[in-house]
This record gives structure tokens, C-alpha cells and sequence, in this order.
């Protein structure tokens, strides 16, 4: 691939200087495994073409997957849960900035907190190239160093930039409400900028302009679609980076029933009533539940039902190109393998993130989405409804079919490339 030649070829000639680029992945933000995939699938694109260190919001997340030895991973800092007020948590969540008010960013004294103990860890590992993927925080705390700095986002995480920063679809906000909010959050980011010695940002979109800013994602995946509503000259989709091999092995039953691969989060609000829902078709489906974090006795009673259940990712590659609907939260990952894949999807979104992406993809006929509460007997007639529908079954293999004609070959590859290139320049 051309890309990725030009790439490794920049990081062999720091190489025969005596040395490997150092990269650095910051992840701050967000808990699932989502973020682990995309930050692995590039560190195996990039191989040994530099060294690389993790500094992650759930270091357990990469157990899941198999990592190049070397690959050093660290905690790295975040804020704490915020403490809401009744009146704080019904209050709407307006934008990207609007929501850093839940991440530290509501508050001078934390944000310093935050940015001096990323700014210490920077010091400690002297990267050539710092990559925030879903990292603000780090974004901030390394403004004005002696490195390089990329962003890298599936959407969501890689929001459109714009003056303001385009609204969540969390109702009729206009612009005087996005620039108070973003104003609001912008005001505390400045003053930590000046107590601690950083270029001012002037207005937040700046965040993300200090270094490249790489979209990995596809067009039919995007949070922000169309994007070029925002950024009329957004970068390119380099598509997505997800896991297809990590996570538990399974194979299909091989009996005539219909497929259903549901990957859904305990403790989330519709779990209960979703599981309850596949246990009840349970003996008309083949049902593979990928629960992460699922309680022995839970798990027990749902394969007693008649389900197959593993606590923690399964492999894609061996379920998906066989499945015939797949149910989940709306966690990019999933979603995006399940559209290349070509399977019809069922979305029971819990939070912002989860509900864009849920409509992104039911505006193209790839999936049905049930948005907010709903018991298990809503949630079933979803599914049959999901499984039988033609219109869902002939969108998404038309869908795949343009993917696999059109889209990006090598995701990880493109991403890798750029990564090198940027890190090669600094010395």
C-alpha cells in the first residue's frame, strides 16, 4: 500500500538515526471495549515501526486482545463521576464541549489537576507524537510541547468542527445556546491554559487543529452525517477500525434457526428486558449474548433459557458473515462491523453517543432503533420485526456491496501511515 510504504519508510530512516518514534495513545474518555479495538488495530498496523505506549481509561480493556509484545499500558487520568444535582442531570446535554462539563472541565481547579498529571506523564515518556483517541484532556495538556499531536475518532469522538460545535439532537438549540455553553466550558479550559502555561485557544475547535485529524470512519457511520453540514472540508473517512478476531470463539449451531448476535451491557437500563426478550424467541433463534461484566448467576439463568452467553467480547469474523440480525447498544464498533458485514441491525441506545449513531444508520434503512425505556415485549416485536424485514435485509447487503467496492481498503494501514509520517517530522 502507498500509503503506508511512504510511512514506514520515514520511521525506518529515524530508525538508522538509532532510534524508533515513540508513540503515545491517550484514551480518557469513554469505557468500552470500542476504544481498545481502534487503538489496537493501529498499533498492529504499525508493527515495529515504532514503540508505543498506552495510556488508557480501562487498562483491563486490551486483556481482550492479543497486543504486539512491548506495547506498555498505563492508567491514565480522568475525572471522577461527577456528582449531579437533580436539576444537573435532567439539564440536556447541548454539544462536545457542553458534555466536558461531566469530565473535569466544569471546574478550574480539577482541569489543572487533570492537565498537570497528563503533562507529568508526557515528561516521563517523551513521545514524538501524542494520538488522542477520545482524550480532550490530553488534547489540552499538550498544547505548546516539544511533540507532535494527532486526533483520532470514529465520529463521535472525532466531533465535526465548527464555530460553535454542532448540537447533539437533544432538542431545538440554537446558536446563542451552543456558544453560551461552549463559552461556559471554553472560559475554564483558558484560565487553566494561562496558570499553567499553554497558547490560548481562542475558541474551542482549536482543540482539535494543533496536528492531524484523523476521521476513521465510514460515511455510512458517521455521528455528524452528513458531516459537511458542519465542515464543509472535512477530512477524508479513512473507514473504521474494529476488531473482527479478538474475544471468545463461537460458531453458529448449524440447525436451520434464525442468527441473532446481540452484544448488550449489563446494568445498562434496557438489559433486563432485552435479555428477557431473546430468552423468550430463544427456542425459535440461535442466539450468541456477549455481556461483559455479566453476574455468574444472570448468566446462568439466560443459557438455562436457552441462550449462549459469554462474559466478554466474542470473535466477529466467525458469527457475523453467517448472523441474521445483530442487537446492541449502538457502540460504533459493532455498528460499523455489523454494516460492513452487511447485517441488519437492532439498537437499544443508552446514552448520546449510542442514540446519533442509532439514527445515522436507521435513516439508511440499516437498522431499527428503540430509543429510551422499553419492556421486553416492545423489545420483541422489535426483533422479529428487525429479522423479517426485507426493506432491512435488502439495505444492508446493498450497503455492504458498495462498501466492499468503494470503501477503504486498509483502514488501519491509512491511519498507521499518517501516524509514522507525523511522528518522522519531529526530529
Amino acid at each position: 500500500m502507498t500509503g503506508n510504504a511512504t510511512g514506514g519508510g520515514n520511521a525506518r530512516h529515524l530508525a538508522g538515526r538509532g532510534r524508533r518514534p515513540h508513540i503515545l495513545f491517550a484514551w480518557e474518555l469513554g469505557a468500552n471495549y470500542g476504544h481498545a479495538s481502534k487503538i489496537r488495530e493501529t498499533i498492529l498496523a504499525i508493527g515495529p515501526l515504532a514503540r508505543i505506549t498506552v495510556a488508557a481509561r480501562v487498562p483491563q480493556a486490551f486483556a481482550a486482545f492479543d497486543l504486539p509484545p512491548g506495547v506498555d499500558i498505563r492508567p491514565a487520568p480522568h475525572a471522577p463521576p461527577p456528582a449531579l444535582s437533580p436539576q444537573g442531570r435532567s439539564r440536556p446535554i447541548l454539544n462536545y464541549p457542553d458534555a466536558l462539563r461531566f469530565c473535569g472541565w466544569q471546574d478550574a481547579d480539577l482541569l489543572t489537576t487533570l492537565v498537570r498529571s497528563w503533562r507529568a506523564l508526557f515528561a516521563d515518556l517523551a513521545p514524538d507524537l501524542i494520538v488522542a483517541q477520545a482524550a480532550p484532556t490530553a488534547l489540552l495538556a499538550a498544547r505548546g510541547g516539544p511533540f507532535a499531536v494527532a486526533t483520532l475518532g470514529s465520529g463521535f469522538d472525532a466531533p465535526a468542527r465548527a464555530a460553535p460545535m454542532p448540537p447533539y439532537p437533544t432538542g431545538n438549540h440554537g446558536t446563542a445556546d451552543l456558544l453560551e455553553a461552549e463559552h461556559r466550558v471554553l472560559a475554564v479550559a483558558e484560565a487553566v491554559l494561562k496558570a499553567t502555561g499553554g497558547p490560548a485557544l481562542g475558541r474551542f475547535r482549536a482543540l482539535f487543529d494543533a496536528g492531524p485529524f484523523l476521521l476513521a470512519a465510514m460515511i455510512q457511520t458517521d455521528h455528524y452525517h452528513p458531516r459537511r453540514r458542519w465542515e464543509p472540508d472535512h477530512p477524508p473517512y479513512l473507514g473504521h477500525l474494529f476488531t473482527a478476531d479478538g474475544g471468545t470463539p463461537m460458531d453458529w449451531a448449524g440447525d436451520g434457526r434464525a442468527r441473532v448476535l446481540a452484544y448488550l451491557r449489563p446494568g445498562s437500563h434496557n438489559f433486563d428486558a432485552a435479555a428477557g426478550a431473546l430468552a423468550a424467541q430463544a427456542r425459535h433463534r440461535d442466539t450468541v449474548l456477549a455481556a461483559p461484566g455479566i453476574a455468574p448467576a444472570a448468566a446462568a439463568r439466560l443459557r438455562q433459557a436457552g441462550l449462549r452467553v459469554v462474559d466478554g467480547p466474542v470473535r466477529l469474523d466467525g458469527l457475523l458473515p453467517e448472523a441474521g440480525l445483530v442487537v446492541s447498544h449502538g457502540s460504533n464498533g459493532i455498528v460499523a462491523a455489523g454494516v460492513v458485514a452487511g447485517v441488519p441491525q437492532l439498537l437499544l441506545p443508552t446514552q448520546t453517543e449510542q442514540a446519533m449513531l442509532a439514527r445515522t444508520v436507521a435513516r439508511q434503512h440499516l437498522a431499527l432503533g428503540v430509543m429510551g425505556r422499553a419492556d421486553a415485549a416492545t423489545i420483541g416485536r422489535a426483533l422479529s420485526d428487525a429479522l423479517e424485514s426485507p426493506v432491512l435485509g435488502r439495505a444492508s447487503r446493498a450497503m455492504s456491496a458498495t462498501i466492499a467496492a468503494t470503501g477503504p481498503a486498509d483502514p488501519a494501514g491509512a491511519v498507521a501511515a499518517r501516524l509514522l509520517a507525523t511522528a518522522a517530522e519531529v526530529r
